[in-house]
């Protein structure tokens, strides 16, 4: 069934948590999860997809793109979220757009307009480090402009490479508003990345590894 509509689809594997949005660029988040389903990728994300479209209300006419995050990322879990967006987006005949799953951060802790360093676990003391710029589209969106490539630092130098930008990592619990709020993936950022995407919006999305 071709696509037609205006909705986007996000979709991020890249941690271990399962994390599915659908937008509506007209009034925002329709429905999203993000759960921690360890390395059960695969197992779980054609019934939580069936579920979260259950739960918004929309079929497959009613997309113009899939977000997918393309990693940093595990190996994995990574071919698990590019490989279900391409084949959403064949089925549906919509566009996929590769989005960096460091630019999917939880929007109660990122202000709008605010830069932040997004970082996730490369291991060995490493971190995987992208400097972002929340720039919502509407006061409904969440978007992250991304200001330079992901790259890989020794834990050691994040503050020396990013002097006085606030550090979010996937993993870790930050207090927000006098509340305790992990750190995971939301999809509906990365659903809004693949809105706002311009040139190479048709070439498949490259995915990033550890």
């Amino acid at each position: 069934m071709s696509g037609g509509g205006p909705l986007l689809l996000g979709i991020d594997c890249s941690t271990t948590h399962l994390a599915l949005a659908v937008v509506d660029p007209g009034s925002g988040t329709l429905a999203a999860t993000s759960d921690d389903v360890g390395r059960a990728h695969a197992a779980l994300v054609v019934e939580a997809l069936a579920a979260l479209l259950r739960a918004s209300g929309a079929a497959a006419r009613d997309f113009a793109a899939v977000g997918v995050g393309v990693g940093p990322g595990s190996y994995t879990g990574v071919r698990v979220g590019v490989a279900t967006a391409l084949g959403i987006a064949r089925a549906w005949d919509v566009r996929c757009v590769g989005v960096s799953s460091l630019a999917a951060m939880p929007a109660a802790l990122v202000a709008p307009s605010a830069r932040v360093v997004a970082a996730s676990d490369a291991r060995r003391g490493n971190a995987y480090a992208q400097l972002l710029e929340r720039r919502d589209p509407q006061p409904w969106a969440v978007s992250y402009a991304e200001l330079e490539a992901p790259r890989k630092l020794a834990r050691s130098e994040l503050a020396t490479a990013y002097p006085g930008v606030p550090l979010l990592e996937y993993g870790t619990v930050v207090a927000a508003n006098g509340t305790a709020t992990p750190v995971v993936p939301e999809a509906s950022a990365l659903a809004w990345g693949a809105a706002g995407a311009a040139g190479g919006a048709d070439e498949p999305p490259k995915p990033h590894y550890l």
